[in-house]
């Protein structure tokens, strides 16, 4: 029970109960490993959400968490098997994480090429830009997404990270 308590923790965040940081970064790696040896395309997206300081000063931290945890519950609800998401540690069970703050990744594994990441992008977009209930109060946000595909843009995980933040700056 501790071990599990401490393991909840370290990997997966406080706010939205998805893996945090640092599980991202283990799982990446891995990934990365695993995507150089086979071979293999996959993309890293990045995505930041744009206005949402406008709701944490508008309506309170507390209300800042509820939009970040509906955040990520739909970009894990929207997921689908076709996405290649990346996966945590179970089969089948996909990963959205939250790196800090306002920011999000995510992995698409065994692409083709842009074209599919950006309909999944796309996707992403359209969602996040319908109105989220916060405590009675009707929440507009958009988000800006940086793509990042390996090994086009990079060959390790610090290029790939960089590359899709700038790219994400650059969609601001």
């Amino acid at each position: 029970l501790a071990h599990r308590q401490i393991e909840q923790l370290a990997y997966y965040d406080v706010v939205t109960g998805l893996p945090n940081r640092h599980a991202f970064e283990r799982r990446f790696s891995s990934i990365l490993k695993s995507a150089a040896k086979r071979q293999r395309k996959f993309a890293l997206m990045f995505i930041d959400l744009d206005g949402f300081k406008r709701v944490n000063d508008a309506l309170g931290h507390a209300a800042g968490d509820k939009l970040l945890n509906l955040v990520g519950e739909k970009l894990n609800d929207n997921l689908r098997g076709s996405d290649f998401a990346m996966q945590l540690s179970s089969p089948g069970s996909t990963m959205v994480a939250r790196l800090g703050g306002d920011e999000f990744t995510i992995v698409l594994q065994n692409i083709d090429g842009p074209h599919g990441t950006q309909i999944v992008a796309n996707r992403f977009l359209n969602l996040l830009s319908k109105p989220f209930d916060i405590e009675g109060h009707e929440v507009f946000i958009s988000a800006s997404i940086g793509i990042a595909l390996y090994p086009d843009d990079g060959n390790n995980e610090t290029d790939l990270l960089r590359f899709a933040d700038a790219a994400m700056y650059e969609a601001k």
